[in-house]
């Protein structure tokens, strides 16, 4: 008995070995083949490449466009229009957006180094912002949009946080160190920020004021600001949107009924996005069988476009649209982890910061997990100048991506075959460690050995936070590597200036040449004439 059970096992065993080395013969190529492009990415570090960035960008705008689509078309026809009206709005958009975007990634960096462009940028954003105050178009209760001839209708502040963003990287750059005091750090970049808010919490738009807040308060922290500084600044900016709640009977309920049982009418849409999203489960309804776009879901396209998202492509389909953002994430902290220029890096952050707040408030609002507050998702919801504003931050992206060399790169055409592991082999110091590794370098140790901070308080904020932390110093912001950086950028500035003052002498010197050879065969042209 034994026996035959062990002869049947060398058997399954002896087929399991022969179907094995089968397959292994059947896709020996395919392996081979495989291996050979991961080496090849391996060696031109195919992740530096701003490929992930464009797809992850043009993926959630077209599945935007989709879902546009699925959400709007019922309200289209009971309006008596196309139920393609609305999508093929948003594909235009999508369209002008794209060959934006190309054009901007086209644009040199340094351009966003002048401050003629980024104070350009913001007297513009202000003026728009104040026509918006005094001739604006009031939708929903807000009053944030100008209305041009021909019916066309603009949102400035969407715009406006890119400009906010681009002045505030190009004043935290020149700062340099702002972690020594409170004023330091508020002066002169409340000045721009705290008049675009002022003139958009006028308008009513609170979500849009709390999506500035969080671009003000982020950049704050990657340019170096204190743990203190942090807490203040953000404590008035909490005080002032609280001002701002408590001004508006609407939003007072809208609050407090979003976290308890609520059936009047400041809570319909709230009930209803909860009610899509529970509908959904794991796989959804599928595409284009939603019930709640049929005018129980107020703005399905627009706001609570993420509701009809969970109703018809169900958790996955939520999950799908994650993924792409942390994948926009991830193309973002990688230009800030391998740029050498300051601006780059704080407006990279900046725009990081941006995008990915206002998709989790949009999240936790279809959620009921923050109040309806009116904060459209990046990319996927309807509107253009939403789209379009998003568009131009990719297209600013893919312009760091594409222009900014890697840490280390000697040179040029070293830059594109120039793996990782050389990158870090030529940065000895440069030590990549994950935002959850409290390991200190012998640098730190001795510094808190000799009463630095980090050991002395054993702060889990100030670790992860703090102006030392491993975070900051991860992403490349901690003080020190601030102050290189600025020096780096501004001992390439005054080389940049030598030559174009070399280039100008010799090119002053070679028209000289030219006069004076000119002068000498005019000379010699007269005498020749007067002898003949």
């Amino acid at each position: 008995m034994s026996t035959s059970a062990s002869s049947e096992r060398s058997t399954a065993s002896g087929r399991w070995a022969s179907l094995r080395a089968g397959w292994e013969d059947f896709s020996a190529p395919f392996r081979a083949r495989a291996d050979r492009l991961y080496r090849r990415g391996l060696k031109a570090d195919l992740w530096d490449v701003p490929v992930m960035l464009l797809i992850t960008t043009l993926g959630l705008a077209i599945f935007g466009c989709i879902m546009v689509l699925s959400a709007s078309s019922v309200t289209m026809i009971s309006q008596g229009q196309s139920p393609f009206s609305q999508v093929s709005s948003q594909v235009m958009f999508l369209v002008l957006g794209v060959i934006a975007m190309a054009g901007i990634t086209r644009i040199p960096v340094g351009v966003y180094h002048k401050k003629f462009v980024v104070n350009a940028m913001l007297i513009a954003a202000l003026v728009m912002q104040l026509a918006v105050v005094v001739v604006g178009v009031e939708v929903n209760g807000n009053r944030n949009w100008l209305k041009f001839p021909g019916g066309v209708q603009i949102q400035p502040s969407e715009f406006s946080k890119l400009a906010i963003i681009m002045w505030l990287a190009w004043v935290y750059s020149r700062h340099g160190d702002i972690s020594r005091s409170i004023w330091r750090t508020l002066f002169p970049s409340i000045y721009g920020v705290g008049a675009l808010v002022l003139l958009i919490m006028l308008g009513g738009d609170m979500g849009t004021a709390m999506v500035y807040g969080f671009i003000f308060v982020g950049m704050m922290w990657l340019a170096g600001a204190s743990r203190s500084s942090l807490l203040k600044i953000g404590g008035a900016f909490a005080a002032l949107a609280l001002v701002g709640v408590l001004s508006s009977a609407n939003r007072v309920a809208r609050i407090f009924g979003i976290w308890g049982s609520c059936t009047n009418a400041n809570c319909d849409q709230a009930n209803s996005g909860e009610v899509a999203l529970t509908t959904g489960g794991f796989l959804g309804v599928g595409l284009g069988q939603s019930r709640q776009k049929y005018n129980y879901l107020a703005e399905a396209h627009n706001d609570y476009i993420f509701a009809i998202i969970g109703e018809e492509l169900g958790l996955l389909g939520t999950l799908a649209v994650l993924l792409l953002y942390v994948g926009l994430v991830y193309c973002a902290v990688r230009i800030m982890l391998r740029t050498t220029d300051p601006l780059v890096r704080l407006a990279t952050g900046g725009i990081m910061i941006w995008l990915t707040s206002q998709a989790i408030i949009n999240m936790g609002m279809v959620s009921r997990i923050l109040p309806v507050i009116g904060v459209p998702l990046p990319f996927v919801s309807y509107g253009g100048s939403s789209l379009l504003s998003s568009l131009f931050a990719a297209g600013l992206l893919l312009a760091f991506a594409r222009q900014t060399p890697l840490r280390g790169a000697t040179k040029p055409s070293n830059i594109e075959t120039q793996s990782v592991r050389e990158v870090r082999r030529a940065n000895a110091d440069w030590q990549r460690r994950t935002p959850l590794q409290i390991v200190l370098n012998q640098e730190e140790a001795a510094r808190a050995a000799a009463g630095g901070h980090l050991l002395k308080e054993h702060n889990p904020f100030a670790l992860m936070f703090g102006p030392e932390s491993t975070l900051r110093r991860w992403l490349g912001f901690a003080p020190d590597q601030q102050r290189e950086l600025s020096r780096v950028a501004r001992e390439q500035r005054k080389e940049q200036e030598r030559q174009a003052r070399e280039q100008a002498r010799r090119e002053e010197e070679q028209a000289r040449r030219e006069a004076a050879q000119a002068r000498e065969e005019a000379r010699r042209a007269r005498e020749e004439a007067r002898l003949a």
